[in-house]
Parts: structure tokens; C-alpha cells; sequence
């Protein structure tokens, strides 16, 4: 396949010659329209040469995507042509001729004004056994010695519903571009014109299917070795997050020791402060050190945010007296977090479940937390809801004058990290909602698991 290949229809331009091949007209109108519309939108003269059908069905087309017709065909830049116009202009096929007409009509467009010209007809005025139509694949072989290089493209049309098939291997070896059906190919099967009229086809055949052939398995041994590679990178790279992640999470083993030995070391007086300061400050290396480890198994895609909440709230429950009870209650939730909203939002769930276990319990065995995340404005704003049924926030709390430190974290997080807006309230019990925007509508890709 050549680098400048056409992929789509859209990408098709002046030079190429190609032919549709298709078998509804639902695929027929789903070619042409696009074809159509794009040169006339270019600026380009567009001559539509019909057949089978009527000028005001292919009008119908381009009008039932919404565009005026009318200026167009006032000042001539579309234009709808017959077989009697163009292919049987005397009652006789002669492929010179209509070659020749080619050739005119794009020198006139471009001497009018017009930037290219694009042709397209409908071929079903073979199969009427006109004169000189046996020459129609001499025709479309020659044609690749006029269209390359001009200001032309041509679209030849075959309905697979009318044409022998013996006739269409014909008219794939003739184009160098195919549609089938709404697909665009490079065609393999081409033979160039001096090739394809030399008049010995089954050696010219033959070299060619023998060259596809070492072609194809050259492409296939390229897509293996690429393959392996992949496979080989891949390995690599996990090999290379593994050892990163169990570095990570012994230095933050590591913190939380420092951490434990520095309260051992403490005077007798500093020591409930400290025990008290070292506890919060492991339960967050901990929500840090358990998103790193999800992070790494997921290779650094976003992750579900209600598995994410569920995990770092119960890790979170590692500070819960053996006599107090907690259930947690996350609503299932398809919303996708980049790692950076990962990190950020680990640290105020742990925040938050920590803030429960120590106030919403003082006072009584068992407290429920339930969480509920949904998408608002058009999907693009996430809202995080954390309530449990205990006792309420304080009003100093709700005030946000409160001078805790958590509630400082939370803050902080949801409006520098999260560009987020951050409320609170009680509702028979403790009420924090989270809205912020998400980065983009990211997806966790599926991930190999072999």
C-alpha cells in the first residue's frame, strides 16, 4: 500500500481513478453523496453522468443532507449528463472519443475558474449491447494513462446486482482504487494498462498473484516481528512498573517507620499528640500507597472511581476500634479517573472515612457510609456524594471555619488539584458532595491479561 493512499472517500482526489462496486442502493447513496458534495464544497466542477437512475434521485442525495443544489447548478459547477451525452454521443462507444471529451471538459473547468474537475457515471449502458461497449475495459485501462497527474478523478460505477462476474474481474484488474461497498481498498489486483491490453493476460496474471503472494507474506512476517516486539515492550514495561511500584511502596514503608520511631523517641508529654499525628499520617501514606499499587496493576490507565472509593475507604477502616462496626455501601459506577484524580481523590476519601470513624462513632457502635457518584451537565461534570448516618457535621464545620487539619486537606484538594466546588450539610447525618470536571471522557482501555 502507498503512502499516499486514499483511506476514505474523503481523502480521494484529482489523479485517482477508482471504481465502485456495490449491491444496495443504500451503499450507492452512502458513496456518492460524500463524493459528490466533497467537490463541490472543494470548488471543483462535478459531472454526474446517469443511467439507472433519474437526475433527481442523485439530487434527492445531496438534498437530503441538507445542501441547496440549485446555485450549483445554475452556474454550471454541477452538472447531470446522460450515456447519450457522454459514452454514445454518436450511437457508438469509442473509448478515443470519450477520452477526448475527458480531457476537454476538464481544460474547460480549469479555464473557468474551477480548481479540478470530478467525474462519475453509471455504467449499466454496457449491458445494452451498444456498439463499441465490448471495448469498455480498454477504456477503463487507458484511463490510468490520463488521470494520473491531471486535475481529473473519475468514479466508475458497477452495480454487482447487474454485471457478470467475469466482467467485473475485468474491472478490478483496470482500477488501481476500489470501493466495495462503503469501503475504500488499494487494490492488489491491478495490472497497469500496457500490461492488462498487451494481449498475453494469463502470464500477466500469474506475475502478479505470485508477487501479491511474496507480498503478502512479507507483510505478514513485518506484522509478526512488530507483534513480538510489542510483546517484548510490553514485558519490559511491566517488569519496569513492578520494580518502580515495589520501590514506591517500601519507601513509604519506610515513611510510616520513621514516622513510628520518631514518636518512640518523644518526651513522655508529647507523646498522645504524636501517636495521634503519626496515626493520621500512615492511614494517608497508606490510601497513597494502595492508588499507587491499583494504578500500577491498571499500567497507568484511568481507573473506576467506585472501586477506587471502595478500596480506600475500607483500607481506611485499619484505625476502627475492634468494638465499633462500619459498612460500606459504594453505587456501582462506570465514571473513569485519571491517575492524577486518582491520587487526589484517595487522599479526601481517606479523609473523609477517617473524619466518620472518628466523630459519627463516639458516641455509638455502628455507623453506615454510602457513596453515590454520578455525571451531570452532559456527562461532563462528576458529582461525588459521601454521607453516613451518624451525628452531622459540626457548625463550625459547615461554616468551613473549622481549623482541622483534615477538613484543610479536603479543601485544599478539591479546589487546586480538582478544580472542584466542595458543600456541605446534614441530612440525617453528615453530607459532603464533590463536583468537579472531569479531564476528558477517558475510558480504561482493555488490558492484556496474559
Amino acid at each position: 500500500m502507498t503512502a499516499d493512499f486514499p483511506h476514505t472517500i474523503a481523502d480521494l482526489g484529482s489523479g485517482d481513478h477508482l471504481c465502485c462496486i456495490y449491491e444496495t442502493e443504500e451503499e450507492h447513496q452512502a458513496v456518492l453523496t460524500p463524493f459528490l458534495r466533497q467537490g463541490l464544497e472543494r470548488g471543483e466542477k462535478v459531472v454526474y453522468i446517469v443511467d439507472a437512475r433519474t437526475a433527481e434521485t442523485i439530487l434527492g442525495y445531496l438534498q437530503d443532507t441538507g445542501l441547496d443544489v440549485e446555485p450549483y447548478l445554475v452556474r454550471g459547477q454541477l452538472a447531470i449528463l446522460t450515456r447519450d451525452d457522454t459514452h454514445v454521443r454518436e450511437g457508438v462507444f469509442d473509448p478515443d472519443e470519450m477520452i477526448a471529451l475527458l480531457r476537454a471538459e476538464m481544460e474547460g473547468a480549469l479555464a473557468e475558474g474551477y480548481p479540478a474537475l470530478r467525474v462519475t457515471g453509471e455504467m449499466t449502458w454496457v449491458l445494452q449491447g451498444l456498439p463499441g461497449s465490448e471495448r469498455l475495459i480498454e477504456y477503463e485501462a487507458r484511463l490510468n494513462e490520463f488521470f494520473p497527474g491531471s486535475q481529473c478523478a473519475g468514479l466508475c460505477q458497477y452495480d454487482r446486482r447487474c454485471f457478470d462476474p467475469a466482467v467485473l474481474l475485468d474491472v478490478l484488474r483496470a482500477h488501481p482504487i476500489v470501493i466495495v461497498g462503503t469501503v475504500v481498498y488499494d487494490n492488489s489486483y491491478y495490472i497497469p494498462p500496457a500490461e492488462l491490453l498487451g494481449g498475453d493476460l494469463p502470464p500477466v496474471m500469474l506475475r502478479h498473484w505470485l508477487e501479491n503472494l511474496a507480498e503478502r507474506k512479507r507483510a505478514e512476517e513485518e506484522l509478526q516481528r512488530l507483534y513480538e516486539q510489542a510483546q517484548r515492550d510490553a514485558e519490559i514495561k511491566a517488569t519496569l512498573l513492578q520494580e518502580v511500584n515495589h520501590r514506591v511502596k517500601n519507601n513509604l514503608s519506610a515513611i510510616i517507620g520513621l514516622l513510628y520511631a520518631e514518636q518512640r523517641y518523644a518526651k513522655a508529654e508529647d507523646q498522645s499528640a504524636l501517636r495521634a499525628m503519626t496515626e493520621d499520617l500512615s492511614v494517608r501514606i497508606h490510601a497513597l500507597a494502595l492508588v499507587h499499587s491499583m494504578l500500577s496493576e491498571a499500567e497507568w490507565s484511568p481507573l473506576p472511581l467506585s472501586d477506587l472509593a471502595g478500596q480506600v475507604i475500607r483500607s481506611s477502616l485499619q484505625i476502627l476500634p475492634r468494638h465499633k462496626q462500619v459498612s460500606v455501601d459504594v453505587t456501582p459506577s462506570s465514571v473513569q479517573m485519571t491517575p492524577q484524580q486518582a491520587n487526589s481523590l484517595a487522599l479526601v476519601l481517606n479523609e473523609l472515612a477517617t473524619n466518620t470513624i472518628k466523630h459519627a462513632l463516639q458516641e455509638r457502635q455502628a455507623v453506615h457510609i454510602s457513596v453515590r457518584i454520578a455525571l451531570e451537565n452532559d456527562d461532563d461534570t462528576v458529582l461525588l456524594e459521601f454521607r453516613d448516618d451518624g451525628p452531622g457535621h459540626p457548625e463550625e464545620v459547615l461554616q468551613l471555619k473549622s481549623r482541622n487539619v483534615g477538613l484543610y486537606l479536603i479543601q485544599t484538594i478539591v479546589r487546586d488539584d480538582l478544580r472542584g466546588e466542595l458543600a456541605l450539610r446534614n441530612d440525617q447525618g453528615a453530607v459532603t458532595t464533590i463536583r468537579f470536571k472531569q479531564v476528558q471522557k477517558c475510558v480504561a482501555p482493555e488490558r492484556s491479561r496474559g
